[in-house]
């Protein structure tokens, strides 16, 4: 009798082997604060103190021959806009950024003085309120990345007792009482810190000298062509003539005895 073969073994495939791949070359290190202060820095003609921090600031006096040196806006609210009447917009006060005659300062005054209690409170609620958030002063500001000025700025300051409004204006005195250039002379001026620390109620101000004197021509050789002559126009308040103002007032009152107050309140000093 015949002996049965064994079956075969079925072979086995053997395992493939992969080679270790060597990691990726890593690019050559390369980090610059500069390039990244650039990269990352605001375009914004603003600079505001709604966070803790220090801005280096060389201030310049306003250049429209106002002797004060701040920029503040004197609004009248509740209005809107006649291209879009969606939009609100306030007024700015022509006594104020005119020196003329505010048709919206007599309305206001007129409607205040009204039995009619609606009508007195609207004339409180659009009469003339300064920004008092909307005060700044022109200058430049020191990227402290770059060591480089950058400008014009419109930098914000806060202008209530402890805020950095009066504290400039307490070394402008200081400056003047000692017959010496001020931080804003053109040639001699100071740059300043403006510090702002804390948050909320624990928020706190000052101003500091740095002891840095310097010209505005070795800040920016082309300082005097850049800066801002026209802030309001910079700053979008809308100082409108008398018509339009009575204009935009209508539009967004409509509701108002206009006819009386056509009667009654005048369109300038002598009529």
């Amino acid at each position: 009798m015949a002996k049965k073969k064994a079956p075969a073994k079925k072979a086995t495939a053997k395992k493939k082997t992969t080679a270790r791949k060597a990691p990726p070359a890593r690019p050559e290190y390369n980090a610059s604060a500069a390039a990244s202060a650039n990269m990352t820095k605001r375009d914004s003609i603003y600079v505001n103190f709604k966070e803790p921090g220090t801005v280096l600031a060389r201030i310049l006096p306003r250049l429209d021959g106002n002797p004060a040196i701040f920029y503040k806006s004197v609004l009248h609210y509740k209005m809107k806009d006649p291209d879009d009447l969606d939009r609100g917009i306030a007024l700015g006060c022509l006594d104020h950024h005119d020196n003329s005659f505010c048709y919206a300062c007599a309305v206001a005054d007129w409607l205040a003085g009204q039995e009619n209690q609606a009508w007195a409170k609207m004339g409180k609620g659009f009469g003339s309120f300064e920004a008092s958030d909307q005060v700044y002063v022109m200058g430049w500001v020191k990227n402290v990345a770059t060591n480089e000025w950058e400008g014009p700025k419109l930098i914000n300051v806060p202008a209530g007792p402890k805020g950095i409004a009066p504290k400039l204006t307490r070394k402008l005195s200081t400056a003047e009482d000692q017959r010496r250039p001020s931080f804003v002379d053109y040639d001699k001026g100071e740059t300043l810190a403006l510090i702002r620390e804390g948050t909320g109620r624990n928020t706190e101000y000052d101003v500091e000298s740095t002891g840095e004197f310097i010209s505005m021509d070795a800040v920016d050789k082309n300082w005097l062509a850049k800066a801002f002559k026209d802030v309001d126009k910079v700053l979008d308040v809308k100082v409108w003539d008398v018509a339009t103002q009575r204009e935009v007032m209508e539009l967004s009152h409509p509701k108002l005895p206009w006819a009386q107050i056509d009667a009654e309140v005048p369109m300038g000093y002598d009529s």
